[in-house]
């Protein structure tokens, strides 16, 4: 009997360990889903370490949505530019606005002809450090980012 016993015991801990292996496999796997892109950022940063980056100026980052800052707050006041004008609030969260699915700071440059920016000396802090990203202290960067994709192709020798 006493047997009998141990074995129910031994066998509900096996299930019970095989349980919450299988559960940590599905935790793990969700969150990998949740999170992929950040996974894919950090990964293309440690790909990327040593290489240089070097903007070809398409604006495409200029399209993404853009959560202000209280530093970016205070330096577009500093700098001059009206808040109301361009800045968004939803749900306590302020972004930058958008016109036509683009910054409100992108501009035509009347010699060039091309988009730019027309605060670039006080872009907001996220702008200069574009492509590169922080996730929960990983250095990462911005697989969005073309120049990032042509640099990760040459990487991988496409």
């Amino acid at each position: 009997r006493r047997r009998d016993l141990k074995m129910n015991i031994v066998w509900l801990l096996m299930a019970i360990i095989g349980g919450i292996t299988a559960i940590s496999c599905i935790i793990v796997a969700l969150l990998f889903l949740m999170f992929r892109t950040e996974v894919r950022n950090i990964l293309a940063a440690r790909k990327l370490k040593d290489k240089e980056f070097n903007c070809s100026q398409c604006g495409q980052c200029c399209g993404y949505t853009v959560v202000v800052g209280e530093f970016d707050k205070k330096q577009l006041d500093t700098a001059g530019h009206n808040l109301s004008e361009c800045n968004t609030t939803k749900l306590g969260v302020s972004y930058l606005k958008k016109e036509d699915d683009f910054c409100t700071f992108l501009k035509n440059d009347a010699c060039s002809g091309k988009k730019c920016c027309s605060i670039y000396n006080e872009r907001l802090y996220i702008c200069q450090r574009f492509p590169y990203l922080k996730y929960a202290g990983f250095n990462a960067i911005d697989t969005r980012c073309p120049e990032v994709q042509r640099m990760l192709d040459s990487a991988r020798g496409k």
